[in-house]
This record gives C-alpha cells, structure tokens and sequence, in this order.
C-alpha cells in the first residue's frame, strides 16, 4: 500500500503539516564512527545543520573497476536550503573520502514545528506563558 501523499495528509485534516516545507536532507558516508561523529558534530557546532543522525550500515558499491563490501556509517543531515551550499563547501572540505557521497534530497512534507527549527535551530523557542497566579480566595465571613 503506497503512502499518503503529503498534500493529502493536509488535505485530510492533519493539522501542523506543512506541504512543501524548507528544508531537506543531506546524506553522505564514511568508514568509521569516529568520521561520522566527528562531522556530525561540527556540521552542527558550526550552524550548517539543524540535526545529523548516524546508523550503522554495510554497503555494496563499484569502486576503481572491483565489486566492494564495506561497513560504513551514514549521515542523514537535516538542514535548510539556505544551509546547502556551504554545508556542502565544508563537507568536501573535511570528507575522508576521494569522492565523498553528497546527495540532497529535498522533503515534500514536513510536521509544521520540526520544519521551523530546522530551518533556525538555535533561536530558542518562546518562553512558556506565566501561569496567572490563583486569586485569592474570599475571607470568610
């Protein structure tokens, strides 16, 4: 059974989803967890993603003519296209890798909260209301 697409999910009445959200994911590998913890990290310490998730992976790839096997950790990066292009200047940069994987992959749908903070995560969020103090209760008579 295929998904909903995301303009019927609005469509059908889920309230906070926004259809055509801005923002995307970034994905790459590398060979180890200390690369992909290592990029992760400054990709966020240095504003170019809002989140970076890391899983270990084993992936099956032709390489210099050679059918490979490797066991890899991918990075899926959440960010904003405004962030993309130097997000990516970085990742070819500091990429272990000779040919680095950089694939952008833009969302068609997105929860209406999550898509704000990814596109400006390190503006906190609203300061919750005061909660009005109860009033005082009647002196008796």
């Amino acid at each position: 059974m295929a998904a909903a697409a995301p303009e019927s999910l609005a469509a059908n009445g889920l309230s906070g989803w926004v259809s055509e959200p801005n923002l995307g994911v970034l994905s790459t590998t590398v060979g180890t967890e200390a690369d992909a913890a290592a990029l992760a990290t400054a990709l966020v310490e240095r504003r170019l993603a809002a989140c970076v998730h890391l899983q270990s992976i084993r992936s099956v790839y032709a390489w210099q003519g050679q059918v490979q096997q490797d066991a890899e950790w991918a990075l899926r990066i959440k960010l904003a296209p405004h962030q993309l292009a130097r997000a990516v200047t970085w990742l070819r940069a500091h990429h272990p890798y000779q040919t680095p994987e950089l694939l952008w992959q833009r969302c068609d749908g997105a929860g209406e909260d999550y898509s704000r903070w990814v596109a400006d995560p390190f503006t906190p969020p609203p300061a919750p209301l005061p909660t009005p103090s109860p009033a005082p209760s009647p002196a008796p008579d």
